[in-house]
């Protein structure tokens, strides 16, 4: 799925929410969980290919405007700020992967 990546990231009343002054983009939420240390789900360690493959869709990602995305690499992006971020950040970042204003 195409997806824009430089989406700006808005609160509940559609303002665009500031990292100091600079608007927040999908882009920089997706970067940023990807290379964030997250331990799975059943409280192991990330090994060092999974962290391989996060940094190559980061770098991917940070290089774009606009990418087409595989499903798995959504649904990792999903899971990876779905354990990251806070519900807002979550539920703008979701919309975005699939398509949803």
């Amino acid at each position: 799925m195409k997806i824009k990546l430089t989406q700006k990231i808005k609160n509940l009343k559609g303002e665009n929410l500031k990292d100091g002054k600079v608007d927040i983009e999908l882009k920089a939420v997706c970067v940023n969980a990807l290379l964030s240390e997250t331990p799975e789900k059943e409280g192991g360690k990330v090994d060092g290919n999974e962290k391989m493959k996060r940094f190559l869709l980061a770098e991917k990602i940070e290089k774009a405007k606009e990418l087409d995305l595989k499903a798995e690499e959504i649904a990792k992006i999903k899971a990876i700020v779905g354990g990251s971020f806070a519900p807002l950040i979550v539920g703008r970042v979701y919309n975005a992967l699939e398509g949803k204003k």
